[in-house]
């Protein structure tokens, strides 16, 4: 028997984030903003700009273009693709993990895709099959052509956060003062708000995700956050996750539950990186979590199964004691 799970259908899960990231007590009339929420990266996109004349068309269509890129990616051998967005979020994505550590490998797509767990068919693969798609799996590469045949990528641990990025060049391009893109998982906070006062976003409770642990307030940043709660799938009375292990080739098994990174606005690659840190801490568990915390120019927010709760010096967070999380000292 298998349960399956997929925030996917979940309009809630993929919106919350910029609804509190909204919740700012602005003088200002919301009329005056412009919004629009459409579907890309397999999930609710929410967009708000401070500014009512920005061409809410224009990011659009370039969001949903690298959307259908970036997952046009799936069921292809790596290096018969092409395309500006894939070549460059799969060439930083290999980059930049091998800089944080965490064992996040991009080309581990045959895994992926033999697990499922994102599809409407999830199942325990048999281990010859599991072996079989770990032989694909590459240490490194610098570009696409290099890859050997059969190599496949898996780009869900970076394609949300490099969009933010793609988002807001966008943004600053077109002069907007301020604004929110919201990606369910990774979120884009802009500029300023009308009003001048920090953002607020929600740190969702992984136990009931209609729920918050927390509000964390921030000025411009970008806003990533990892648990197995997202998707999986149960089968047999275990529970898998869908983030992978590219060692074992099953789901990883970590005590984190939820890991949400801050990197301010105005870090180099700084949308991306906060995806895959989020993956990786996760990945890692709390064993990695004092190497992760050291790492100067992003902040963390970690909860475990234990419901404690580990934040980064300086982070201005409000934890919900309502939730059962407590601090950890």
């Amino acid at each position: 028997m298998s349960i399956y799970k997929n925030n996917r259908e979940n309009p809630l899960s993929a919106v919350i984030l910029c609804a509190a990231a909204l919740m700012c007590g602005c003088s200002r009339s919301s009329a005056e903003y412009a919004s629009r929420d459409f579907f890309a990266f397999d999930t609710f996109v929410s967009v708000t700009s401070y500014d009512d004349d920005f061409d809410m068309d224009s990011l659009e269509m370039r969001l949903c273009e690298i959307s259908d890129e970036l997952q046009s990616v799936y069921g292809a051998d790596a290096n018969t693709l092409s395309g500006e967005y894939i070549s460059e979020c799969a060439e930083l994505s290999s980059v930049l993990s091998k800089e944080i550590g965490g064992g996040i490998n991009i080309t581990c797509g045959a895994l992926t895709e033999l697990w499922g767990i994102s599809s409407d068919n999830p199942h325990v693969p048999a281990q010859d099959d599991i072996y079989n798609a770990l032989a694909t799996i590459c240490g490194g590469f610098e570009s696409l052509e290099t890859l050997p045949s059969g190599t496949r990528l898996d780009l869900g641990a970076s394609a949300k956060g490099y969009a933010c990025g793609k988002a807001a060049e966008l943004l600053e391009e077109s002069g907007v003062s301020g604004g929110i893109v919201s990606m369910g998982s990774s979120l884009l906070l802009f500029g300023e708000k009308p009003d001048g006062s920090s953002f607020k976003s929600a740190v969702r409770n992984p136990e009931n995700s209609s729920e918050y642990i927390g509000i964390v307030e921030t000025s411009a940043a970008y806003v990533s956050t990892s648990g197995g709660y997202e998707r999986y799938f149960e089968e047999n009375g275990k529970r898998y996750e869908h983030i992978l292990s590219p060692e074992t080739g099953y789901p990883v098994e970590t005590d984190l539950t939820s890991v949400t990174v801050i990197i301010p606005y105005g870090t180099e690659n700084g949308g991306i990186l906060s995806d895959l840190l989020s993956t990786a801490i996760y990945a890692e568990g709390t064993a990695g979590l004092e190497h992760f915390m050291g790492i100067d120019y992003c902040s963390i927010i970690a909860a475990d199964k234990n419901k404690n709760l580990y934040v980064s010096n300086g982070v201005d967070f409000t934890l919900y004691e309502s939730s059962g999380y407590r601090l950890s000292q």
